[in-house]
């Protein structure tokens, strides 16, 4: 919305309407910092929850291992 706000600006400036293309640039600055801000806020979210998931007291017990392979069936011979 911001890079629309900013080619609106432009297009204001081209057609003498420096009021319009100030105002626009002032929204367009704003929105971008206000992006800036919520792309940060939510990587450290993600990063919150990468630690709650990953810390010792919150791991899941390990799985228990398969058990081994049985014995390998004997081979069928075909009747001559």
């Amino acid at each position: 919305m911001h890079e629309f706000l900013g080619a609106a600006a432009e297009w204001c400036e081209r057609h003498q309407e420096p009021d319009f293309a100030q105002r626009y640039r002032g929204t367009a600055q704003r929105l971008a910092e206000l992006g800036d801000q919520l792309a940060y806020l939510g990587e450290d979210r993600l990063a919150a929850a990468y630690q709650r998931t990953t810390t010792a007291g919150s791991r899941p017990a390990p799985l228990p291992a398969p058990p081994p392979p049985g014995p390998a069936p004997e081979p069928r011979r075909r009747p001559r």
